[in-house]
């Protein structure tokens, strides 16, 4: 019964994320809208308190449900005043990102580790793909119906932007590669023919790119372990509907004269070079994070940043947001979080069954290529909903790595057990 609930509270939770950027549609202005103060705080409360009732459900006793509450509501008020201050001071902007990293980031992750905990990690993946694949459609039909639209020509879809909407195609065309197994043809194909026309729509090229990136890195390391032929099938199978309906939805874009604005971005930025608005404005970034001049003791603003002067600024990067504004120390830990277990997954794959092998190299393939892309030249980890999407790849992580630590110990338990 609790599973169930819980089960109902996930789908609503996860739809409200990916569905909350309809009211952008609203305000007149997709390229910058001008939001009322209520819309986030809103946005946030709500999201605490789903959060919190998930997590309290998660728990296995009245005890322990009794110990959280209290800092839960702390939580609640606090969020709310943060919320509701409206002053520019650098140690309230500070506290203002602190919060979103908390409330997206870790309290999801937090939510989502329990989630797999309780045994649903399967029911939630599934949860996931079905609301994404939902608010894709959700997004062509404000894209081809809604009168406000972006100056650009883009899709902004329900995102934000369109380089968000790129990386939610590519967090479902993983999803749909790493439960391939209880996915069917039917879904993966549909799922297929909506990512693959958001991409064109949202000429979303960093994502593009790191799909075709991802699945080339995935077919490589699958041979590199020699999983085994069934296994390798179905894989490949995925593989080729992705660049079948990729290939047939470029053909047809471009018989209704779809395709220009996709062909337009792309030469802009193949022949354009660091003339190209795209380009120039990551490698005068690159060159402002690598120089770290914003006082004259350069050694010191290496290790603390730069934000600490003038509040926090976000480049496209979060990589170079993250070095420039916070220093390489912060940097350095904010790399390690996340790619440790993919490094010590790695390590230990030749020692698993193919059914795990084939997810983990799943995973290990995504944070190598459409991950690692995103944060280098996109600040898709800063923004909700893709946020609430990167705590579900961090949890996903280290959940698998954990249950492969176990796994392994179990097998060399038995073996011990044998021998003797």
């Amino acid at each position: 019964m609790h599973n169930k609930i819980i089960l109902k509270l996930l789908f609503v939770w996860t739809n409200l994320a990916l569905l909350f950027g309809v009211q952008l549609y609203f305000f007149g202005n997709l390229d910058n809208p001008i939001v009322n103060i209520i819309i986030p705080l809103s946005k946030d409360f709500i999201w605490l308190i789903f959060s919190s009732i998930i997590f309290i459900l998660l728990l296995n006793n009245r005890v322990s449900a009794t110990k959280y509450t209290f800092p839960i509501i702390i939580l609640i008020v606090f969020t709310v005043l943060l919320i509701s201050t409206k002053s520019t001071e650098v140690w309230v902007t500070y506290l203002s990102l602190i919060k979103n990293i908390f409330l997206y980031i870790v309290l999801s992750v937090i939510v989502i580790n329990k989630v797999f905990a309780r045994g649903l990690k399967d029911e939630f993946i599934l949860i996931v793909i079905h609301a994404i694949v939902f608010s894709l459609v959700i997004s062509i039909i404000l894209y081809l119906f809604h009168p406000v639209q972006s100056d650009t020509g883009r899709l902004f879809g329900t995102y934000g932007n369109p380089n968000s909407a790129g990386f939610v195609v590519s967090c479902l065309f993983f999803f749909l590669l790493f439960k391939n197994n209880i996915i069917s043809k039917f879904v993966a194909f549909n799922s297929f023919v909506i990512g693959c026309s958001v991409l064109l729509l949202s000429v979303s090229l960093s994502t593009i790119g790191s799909l075709i990136l991802f699945y080339f890195v995935n077919y490589l390391l699958i041979f590199r372990f020699r999983i085994s032929r069934i296994k390798l099938k179905k894989n490949v199978y995925q593989k080729m509907i992705f660049f079948s309906v990729l290939f047939f939805v470029l053909i047809l874009s471009y018989y209704y004269g779809m395709f220009s604005q996709f062909s337009q971005r792309t030469l802009s930025v193949l022949h354009g070079g660091l003339g190209n608005d795209t380009i120039s404005i990551r490698y005068l970034d690159l060159i402002k994070t690598i120089e770290m001049s914003c006082t004259n003791d350069v050694v010191y603003n290496y290790f603390v940043g730069c934000g600490s002067l003038n509040g926090y600024i976000r480049m496209d990067s979060t990589f170079m947001s993250y070095a420039y504004n916070y220093g390489y120390v912060w940097f350095i830990m904010f790399v390690l979080v996340i790619y440790t277990p993919i490094f010590l997954k790695y390590k230990h794959i030749k020692k698993e069954l193919p059914d795990y092998a084939v997810q983990n190299i799943a995973i290990i393939s995504l944070f190598v290529t459409i991950v690692l892309i995103n944060l280098t030249v996109q600040h898709s980890f800063e923004l909700f909903p893709t946020n609430f999407l990167y705590s579900i790849l961090i949890a996903l992580s280290y959940n698998e790595y954990k249950f492969q630590v176990v796994s392994s110990k179990k097998r060399h338990n038995k073996d011990i057990e044998y021998e003797r």
